[in-house]
């Protein structure tokens, strides 16, 4: 009976020292590994109509006299087209 008391503290000793050890090795990781960001920052262009900023490869474009523009909308597209035109 001794001897199975003894093993039974032993193993719940053991696990206690391993999470100790592991959580801290873990914790380090967490602090000395660079943030996962993902694939690039986005690029943010700035609609000419409404002068709100949208993603690049969201934006619908427009190029004229060799200069493009980006747009958050449809709608914002075809009032500098008109404006240009008109």
């Amino acid at each position: 009976m001794r001897l199975i008391l003894f093993l039974v503290l032993v193993y719940i000793f053991i696990r206690l020292i391993n999470r100790f050890f592991f959580s801290a090795t873990q914790r380090t990781r967490r602090m000395t590994q660079p943030p996962n960001r993902g694939p690039a920052v986005r690029e943010m262009v700035q609609d000419p109509v409404c002068k709100i900023y949208v993603p690049k490869r969201d934006a619908l474009t427009l190029t004229r006299d060799g200069a493009t523009y980006y747009f958050c909308c449809a709608d914002c597209l075809k009032k500098f087209d008109a404006s240009a035109h008109g």
